[in-house]
């Protein structure tokens, strides 16, 4: 099983890339324990969303308007896929997807 690291609305930091159907807001099961570094992908996920403005089902964009917040995400996003994969590269097979903000 492969899983992937990155940034997408409406779905956890890491999620199995192959599994379409399944809840992309779930926590993968090698995770399970690992509270703070969980506590720090949540963090970090949420500071992504606040770069949405969601009204019903429709979200737009609106992460121009805060540069601040997207250095301290791109930053976020760096240090917390170098952990993953160090802590868990010997586990599971896990893809950094490129940080794309």
């Amino acid at each position: 099983m492969a899983y992937e690291f990155c940034l997408e609305y409406g779905a956890f930091p890491i999620k199995d890339e192959d599994d379409f159907f399944a809840s992309k807001e779930d926590i993968p099961y090698f995770l399970q324990g690992n509270d703070s570094l969980i506590a720090e992908l949540k963090d970090m996920n949420e500071l992504f969303h606040e770069l949405f403005h969601t009204v019903e089902a429709n979200y737009e964009y609106i992460g121009g308007q805060f540069p601040e917040k997207i250095s301290t995400l791109r930053e976020r996003y760096h240090q917390l896929s170098k952990r993953v994969l160090k802590t868990y590269q010997n586990q599971v097979t896990i893809k950094i997807e490129p940080f794309l903000l």
